[in-house]
């Protein structure tokens, strides 16, 4: 089975690359979810299908240096309508900062029980 894994994708693909050079200070994951349905990885309603063929795949992540035009995610859409809307969404997700943004706390507060 996982000698299977990434053999079926759709046609429908398209690398997205770094708009300028520096720091990934973050990915809005709200407008990846939202970019995901149009995808076909995501769905609107319980009843709408997901396609098995659809996906993303991250090769950068918050906090890594990128280079302006070096991939940032290849995704794969059902469709190529769907591709096409989706692609405005994932690069608006992408926030750049000139240098590396600060760790971030993964635990904000401990609420002790009395």
């Amino acid at each position: 089975f996982l000698s299977l894994r990434g053999n079926y994708r759709s046609p429908h693909q398209k690398v997205l690359t770094a708009a300028r050079s520096g720091f990934i200070k973050r990915i809005d994951a709200y407008q990846v979810g939202i970019a995901g349905v149009y995808l076909g990885v995501g769905r609107n309603r319980t009843e709408d299908a997901v396609s098995p063929t659809a996906g993303l795949q991250f090769h950068k992540k918050g906090g890594d240096p990128v280079r302006a035009g070096e991939p940032i995610m290849t995704v794969w859409a059902a469709n190529d309508g769907g591709l096409q809307a989706a692609i405005p969404l994932l690069q608006g997700a992408v926030e750049y900062a000139d240098s590396a943004p600060g760790q971030r706390t993964l635990i904000l507060k401990e609420i002790a029980s009395a």
